[in-house]
């Protein structure tokens, strides 16, 4: 779930902040932690309230930086949670909702050596965190939190990895194989080699083959890529590129000159990436594929990105005006586990009316309209429609900024009548990317350093595609993602993979009606004075049930 449940955590937050004022820590706290996460966890119910005075804090401040997308003091501050406050409350429902997704990065690495190890009593502390945490939930273990236990050593029941080996999923393989044999440096290597992606093994497998194998094999080819495969995902592009050329001039393959190749793209070294992936696209190997596809997409890589800055010239304006005029948002994908989800929300600046409804798996999971003059609200199951007065409505406000990669993101909300749709707009306006032509080619070159190359991009009258192509150094699958722009329909389409579609309509607020017009089916209509923190707790737990089950992209983008 990671970023988009703790976007949601935030959102909430914020919503009864603007409401209430400023958060004070809840009476019963676990009372709402119950609501959300089901009856099924009721052991929760009695956490030790000394414990989660001292853990809320943290907890909010958790909530503002990952508002604020500072990325190392949210990761900082879940570390926090978990190594000093591991029994309170919100440390079990962020382990919980998380399923320790920035958690567990930060924390292996700096267990591997790559960052300032801890002591042997916060070590002591974490694994005694890991082991509470495996025992609040069962009959619902997470085969992540499993593989980090048994990679330090804490003993698991049989029983909790009879469960978790059932389902057949990548980790529970490299649980399955680190199972199979003694704790080792090498056995270890060759067990979870397959799962160098996964960022709970990478900085293991760092550690294993940079400390601990002898240097005749270290240097066997099998572990040297190993280790550049873990260079690239890690983010050193130096190192990762000095092991590649020297594995290719000792021991050239299909595997290294693709890798190669995929590295030396990504650095703006076009000719000397298509060299490299012209020794890949030899047939018979698995990477030929996916490097016969990048070679045409090199070549004509100059005309893609004139024609993509083109199209982003004419149509952020119209984007803009449009915006001004009203928003309709639609995102909808099937989870990793098969199921659908499905989200839309409208926002009219000239009416301030702002609109959220979710489906699950097909069913309405909740539908929230604030206007100027009232608020109402239907939750999944219930037979009646809730009417509040308008003061009990929220509607976003948010700023941004631009530094010259990347875009910060403030948010908050205010009650109706305030001009917060108005004034997001405004925010957006003011955007570099937005007034500049220069801003926009830097960040093109920012996409193609990250490895996103916009293959065959064309303009046909007011619409433009393109078909955003990025090697994987995790394997030799390529990453897709389709663009698409309608400046007369006024419509962006982003399509991820074969199973996950956002749709943007940016003149017009009246879009996506018939779904809109579904989640209020003609019942009765009951009067409420406030939105209670029963009620509250029931809205969060429904939005935070979108992202449980993650996001299927593993095929190509559809067409």
């Amino acid at each position: 779930m990671g970023a988009l449940g703790m976007f949601v955590v935030c959102l909430a937050a914020f919503a009864q902040a603007g409401r209430d004022g400023p958060l004070t820590i809840p009476p019963h706290p676990a009372v709402e932690i119950v609501g959300l996460v089901g009856s099924n966890h009721e052991r929760v119910a009695n956490p030790i309230a000394e414990a989660d005075a001292k853990a809320f804090n943290t907890y909010r401040a958790l909530m503002m930086a990952a508002m604020a997308n500072h990325q190392e003091e949210t990761t900082r501050l879940k570390a926090d949670l978990l190594i000093n406050h591991q029994a309170s409350t919100f440390t079990r429902f962020v382990c919980f909702q998380e399923k320790w997704n920035g958690i567990k990065p930060a924390l292996v690495s700096r267990l591997a050596g790559r960052q300032k190890c801890l002591s042997q009593n916060e070590l002591d502390q974490f694994k005694a965190a890991l082991a509470n945490t495996i025992s609040l939930v069962p009959e619902e273990p997470n085969s992540e939190i499993i593989l980090l236990a048994l990679l330090l050593d804490i003993p698991v029941p049989s029983k909790i990895l009879a469960k978790i080996q059932s389902d057949q999923t990548d980790t529970s393989k490299a649980i399955t194989n680190l199972l199979r044999i003694t704790p080792t440096p090498v056995e270890r290597i060759l067990a979870l080699k397959s799962h160098v992606g996964h960022a709970t093994v990478r900085p293991f497998l760092w550690s294993m083959i940079e400390n601990h194998l002898p240097e005749d094999e270290r240097k066997q080819q099998d572990n040297y890529l190993c280790l550049a495969r873990i260079l690239m995902l890690e983010k050193q592009q130096d190192a990762a590129l000095q092991a590649l050329e020297d594995l290719v001039t000792r021991e050239p393959s299909p595997e290294a000159h693709y890798l190669l190749g995929t590295l030396l793209l990504s650095r703006g070294q076009a000719e000397r990436a298509t060299q490299s992936l012209l020794h890949a696209a030899v047939a018979g190997n698995p990477f030929s594929a996916s490097a016969r596809k990048l070679l045409p997409a090199i070549a004509r890589l100059k005309p893609s990105l004139e024609t993509t800055r083109q199209a982003f010239d004419k149509a952020i304006p119209l984007i803009l005006q449009g915006a001004f005029k009203g928003i309709a948002f639609r995102a909808n994908w099937r989870t990793a586990k098969g199921g659908t989800r499905e989200v839309l929300v409208k926002a009219d600046p000239a009416a301030e009316s702002f609109t959220i409804v979710t489906f699950q798996d097909g069913a309405l999971g909740l539908a929230v309209e604030t206007t100027t003059t009232a608020m109402r609200l239907l939750l999944n199951g219930e037979k009646e429609i809730r009417e509040f007065p308008a003061s009990q409505g929220m509607v976003p406000v948010f700023w941004l900024s631009q530094t010259e990669r990347n875009f910060n993101f403030q948010f908050n909300t205010v009650q109706p009548g305030h001009g917060a749709m108005t004034k997001s707009m405004a925010s957006i306006a003011t955007l570099p990317v937005i007034i500049s032509a220069e801003s926009r080619s830097r960040m093109l070159a920012h996409f193609l350093e990250c490895g996103w190359i916009p293959a065959n991009a064309r303009q046909i009258g007011d619409i433009f595609q393109a078909d955003w192509i990025s090697p994987n150094a995790q394997d030799e699958k390529l990453r897709e993602i389709t663009v698409k722009m309608d400046n007369k329909a006024g419509q962006i389409s982003i399509i991820f993979g074969a199973h996950a579609k956002v749709d943007l309509m940016f003149n017009n607020h009246g879009a996506f009606d018939d779904a809109f017009a579904k989640a209020w089916p003609a019942l009765p209509k009951r009067a409420c004075e406030k939105l209670d923190a029963d009620l509250f707790s029931r809205l969060l737990g429904s939005l935070m049930g979108l992202a449980l089950d993650g996001i299927d992209i593993a095929e190509p983008a559809a067409k």
